[in-house]
């Protein structure tokens, strides 16, 4: 953007009447000229009824908490090994209850889309979502795997 922005665009950025990348251009150049950033201030329709109000106290204790939350150790994170280990050894457990790695691939592929087509109605009924993810990652692995040979479930008769 050359030169400054004229009252009407800065009056159409305050009221987010800008297409994006002209909103990315105005922005930039408010952050760079203290004028233009006093002008936009000015043309605020909320400016007055926000300057006529004083903020609010924050919560009694406010502070307290968030310095007890952040003093508190980390909840502790599965390392990536970890979860790959989990994959694995779902991926290989479904081969060895289900056996037909294509058939368990269009399998996942048909209940997916059920899934999509439902709208997720079936949210409540389903279990935690790192568990479907789990379990959905574990499916594509082992589908991955057999479609590249590189896994290959034994089918003899007992």
């Amino acid at each position: 953007m050359t030169g400054h922005p004229s009252d009407e665009r800065l009056e159409r950025f305050v009221t987010q009447r800008l297409p994006s990348r002209e909103v990315v251009a105005i922005a930039r150049h408010l952050d760079d000229c203290p004028a233009c950033a006093l002008r936009a201030r000015a043309l605020d329709p909320l400016a007055p009824a926000f300057a006529s109000v004083d903020d609010p106290p924050p919560p009694e204790g406010l502070e307290r908490a968030i310095l007890e939350r952040a003093s508190q150790p980390a909840a502790p994170v599965v390392p990536p090994w970890g979860m790959a280990l989990a994959l694995l050894a779902m991926a290989a457990g479904l081969l060895v209850a289900l056996g037909d790695p294509a058939g368990l691939f269009a399998t996942a592929g048909r209940a997916a889309s059920s899934l999509v087509r439902t709208g997720g109605t079936l949210t409540g009924l389903l279990p935690s979502p790192p568990l479907v993810l789990a379990a959905g990652a574990a499916v594509g692995l082992a589908s991955s795997l057999a479609a590249f040979g590189l896994l290959r479930p034994s089918r003899e008769a007992p």
